[in-house]
């Protein structure tokens, strides 16, 4: 209704960076918001709003990256993107997109990938990310990103220490699509260490994540209904509910395909595939294991793919 009005096709492109990173979310799903960002990118060519222009091209390689598109489609875009603003030394929307190419490179490559240099141009590596900025809505983005790292690789050190939902839930911080994917791995996150240590804070943890989950699931079942399915998986896991679990993670995984996540279907079919295994179910669990490697592989996820593969072979021996 904004850009209906007489001449406010010059505002288009800073009206969709608003409505997309604040609103959109709420309704609609991922990866038509992405696709948004994009036409408020050419907007802002258009008319020389440069300002939004950029941060609507970050924008759209970023929800790529939580919707699941193909990661070497994002890391090419995040990397032409960084190289631009070291080349122009503009350092506002540096650490956010530094981190969306650093975490595809690991995801692709492993943690020990070491990072680019493009024409004389070193790009950041994580740990100068970390310290590049000391802004409380800076802190909360690399929080996001450190529980999705955290979760893919399964190396629980240096999470944040207060937690991500509860921080943001204290700080009364506008929610948005990178903060309620991170808070979605941090469930997963907590979960997995209340199951190693039958700890009780990670629990409550988990289960935040989950009634958070599961409020938003009402209202936008697109993006949220799989994460929630999950979560709830993994309380009943941990609860032991394991025949309501069992469903549960079929329905996660059922629910990520038809919903397009494809990295989300990958880490619920590992996460069933480990409860299968743990419930003697030895050939179901195989066949959910290769299934998620088979999704990790087609997202990109290589280093991510080669992990659970290690995994499976510790299980059930080479071949």
């Amino acid at each position: 209704r904004l850009l209906d009005k007489p001449n406010s096709q010059r505002y288009a492109s800073a009206v969709i960076v608003l409505v997309g990173s604040l609103v959109s979310w709420v309704a609609e799903p991922l990866q038509s918001i992405a696709d948004s960002h994009l036409l408020g990118y050419q907007y802002g060519q258009r008319n020389g709003d440069v300002v939004a222009e950029f941060i609507n091209y970050q924008f759209n390689f970023l929800l790529n990256f939580l919707s699941g598109q193909t990661l070497s489609a994002v890391r090419t875009k995040s990397r032409d993107f960084v190289r631009k603003l070291l080349h122009r030394k503009q350092k506002f929307l540096l650490p956010g997109a530094s981190l969306v190419h650093a975490q595809t490179i690991a995801l692709m490559e492993g943690l020990e990938a070491e990072v680019e240099v493009i024409k004389a141009l070193t790009f950041p590596s994580w740990d100068q990310i970390a310290n590049s900025s000391k802004h409380e809505d800076f802190n909360f983005i690399f929080s996001s990103h450190q529980y999705i790292r955290s979760f893919m690789f399964k190396q629980y050190h240096d999470l944040p220490q207060d937690g991500l939902l509860n921080h943001i839930t204290t700080k009364k911080s506008t929610i948005r699509p990178l903060f309620f994917c991170g808070i979605f791995f941090e469930g997963l996150v907590s979960f997995n260490l209340a199951r190693r240590s039958n700890g009780e804070e990670h629990r409550r943890k988990g289960e935040a994540a989950l009634d958070f989950m599961k409020n938003w699931s009402g209202r936008n079942t697109w993006n949220f209904e799989n994460k929630y399915l999950v979560l709830e998986a993994e309380k009943m896991n941990i609860t032991g509910f394991h025949e309501r679990a069992a469903q549960l993670y079929e329905d996660a995984i059922r629910s990520a395909h038809e919903h397009k996540f494809l990295h989300e279907e990958a880490l619920a079919s590992e996460l069933a595939a480990t409860f299968f295994y743990e419930q003697g179910l030895s050939q179901k669990s195989n066949v959910f294991f290769h299934h998620s490697i088979q999704c990790y592989k087609k997202w990109g996820a290589l280093a991510v793919a080669k992990r659970v593969e290690k995994d499976v072979q510790n299980k059930f021996g080479p071949g």
